[in-house]
Parts: structure tokens; C-alpha cells; sequence
């Protein structure tokens, strides 16, 4: 199996069959909102090189929502990803409220989104369970999240662990990632299952499978991006406090893996029924280059 011009070809492997699918490459709109970065050119780029890495044919639009340039055909794409923000989601501004409507149009129709930090807080805000203030104060640099162990298996068999990048998550261990935040979701509503919580945020995340995941951290940021924040003096913490907590490896990267494989496995499952034979099957991606191990590099 080989990846052909703009298609994405996707298997659905049971004991008895072997569907081949075809899609058009994976198209994904960014809602770009407001911080000390660009998230708009960050994620565009962090999300094209896991495509690169895994062969998924991959197009990204971003959308400037604090220009209040919304998408003004939302369904023409196969999905989205709110970014963070230095804003709160329940600031009484027009392009938030905006945000908060458009994603809870989205999830009703069920296209899949997924939220990072702010847009975490944007989704569960859409979703009934509106963001505030943490109380136990800011969280900044590397932090252990105590995963729910539903929660933790649900991102396990989105990416099986031949296929995910390095480090990943190993048994019970918590899954550690970058935050800078000073808000929380303080709990979700009916519907919306938790993905793991820290000390001082008790919704770390929180999916709806095969549609909605999000993420309270910054999968996304780097070593050097959270070097430069560390001198900011956010909630009281120190630069030496902050910088110690990098010496912890992060599971960004894993975690990033896992996003795309849940757009790719979202779409993958909206193919029309009457298209293929789907039984106790595994969603299987094709490289760009055959692949001897194709069988084993699969989306559950």
C-alpha cells in the first residue's frame, strides 16, 4: 500500500477482510486566538510534521478569531483545533462569545475539535462546563497529570505504541506535559469524559470519542518555548522553580500524535456505511513509501 497524490487511503482490517478506502487529504482549520506566540504558524507546523512523520497528506487554514474571522463555511472542513490564548474564555468579548458559539455548533454536528488550553476551556465552555479562575493559582513548566485510566487508554489505542514518538507514557506513569495557565474547567458536565487531573486542576481534559478532544497543557511548546516564559513571574513562581520543572521529560509530542490520530480516525469513521464492510476491524494509515509494517502501524 502506498500513499497516491492528494488521497489518504485507509484500511479497515478484520480476520476475515480488507476494505480499502480512500479520502481527500485531511483538511483542518485553526482557530488561531491571541498570545504571546503566533499559534496559528505553531500549530500549522507542529501538526504537518507528526503528518509528515506517520505519511498523512495534510492541509491547514487558520482563521484570526480575534479578527473575527470565522470560518464562513464551518462544515467545509474535516476538522478543527481552538489554540490557547493569553484571554479567558469567560471574558465578555464579542469574538469569545463568537468562538464559544461557533464550537458548539461544531460538536451538535458532530465534526471533531479539538481544544488546547484556552480552547479547552472554549470547548467545555460550549459544551456546558464554563472556565474560571484556579484557584490554587498558576501552573507553569513540565507537570505530572494523573491520568484517568479510561481516559489514558482511550489516547493508548488512538495511537498504538509502534507508531507514537518518544517518550510516550508507560504503564500507571503520569503523563507529563507543558502548561502555562492560570484558569481551569473546575469540572465537566454529562457527556464529557475527564482525561486526568493535577493538583491544582481537576479537569486536565476530557474527550467525547470520535469527536471532541481536548487538552488543558501545550503539547505543542518546546523546550525553548518554556524556557522563555519561565522568567515571567506568573502566579508567583520563580524562574529557577519553572526551569527546574523542565528537567522532567515532557509527552508533548505523544500527545500531538495522538490529536491527529483522532482527526484521521474521526473522519475515517464519517465515510458513508454503505461504502465499505466494517466488522471488528482496526483503522489502519498508509505511508507515503510502502510499508512492510502497515499492519502494525494502526488506529484502533
Amino acid at each position: 500500500a502506498e500513499y497516491m497524490g492528494h488521497f489518504l487511503s485507509v484500511y479497515f482490517f478484520s480476520s476475515v477482510c480488507l476494505v480499502p478506502q480512500t479520502l481527500m487529504a485531511l483538511r483542518l482549520g485553526i482557530l488561531k486566538c491571541p498570545g504571546g506566540l503566533d499559534y496559528g504558524v505553531v500549530w500549522a507546523k507542529t501538526l504537518q510534521q507528526e503528518a509528515d512523520r506517520v505519511g498523512v497528506a495534510l492541509e491547514c487554514e487558520v482563521f484570526d478569531c480575534s479578527l473575527r474571522q470565522l470560518p464562513s463555511k464551518p462544515f467545509a472542513h474535516d476538522g478543527y483545533l481552538i489554540t490557547g490564548s493569553r484571554h479567558s474564555a469567560y471574558e465578555a468579548e464579542p469574538w469569545i462569545s463568537e468562538l464559544i458559539a461557533l464550537a458548539a455548533d461544531l460538536v451538535a454536528a458532530h465534526t471533531p475539535v479539538v481544544g488546547i488550553c484556552f480552547g479547552h476551556q472554549v470547548l467545555a465552555t460550549a459544551m456546558g462546563s464554563p472556565a474560571c479562575r484556579t484557584p490554587a493559582g498558576w501552573e507553569l513548566g513540565h507537570y505530572p497529570v494523573e491520568m484517568v485510566p479510561a481516559g489514558m487508554q482511550y489516547l493508548r489505542d488512538l495511537l498504538p505504541p509502534n507508531c507514537s514518538p518518544l517518550p510516550a507514557p508507560q504503564g500507571a506513569d503520569p503523563l507529563v506535559l507543558p502548561m502555562i495557565h492560570g484558569n481551569h474547567v473546575p469540572a465537566v458536565s454529562s457527556g464529557m469524559l475527564p482525561l486526568g487531573r493535577t493538583r491544582a486542576c481537576e479537569v486536565q481534559g476530557f474527550y467525547y470519542p470520535d469527536q471532541v478532544l481536548s487538552v488543558q497543557g501545550h503539547p505543542e511548546f518546546t523546550q525553548e518555548m518554556m524556557r522563555a516564559m519561565a522568567g515571567r513571574g506568573l502566579g508567583g513562581l520563580t524562574e529557577n522553580s519553572v526551569l527546574d520543572s523542565l528537567a522532567v521529560p515532557n509527552h508533548g509530542p505523544w500527545v500531538v500524535a495522538c490529536l491527529l490520530a483522532s482527526f484521521v480516525r474521526c473522519c475515517a469513521l464519517k465515510l458513508p456505511r454503505s461504502s465499505y464492510q466494517l466488522r471488528t476491524g482496526r483503522l489502519c494509515l498508509c505511508m507515503r513509501q510502502p510499508n512492510p509494517n502497515l499492519a502494525r502501524c494502526s488506529l484502533r
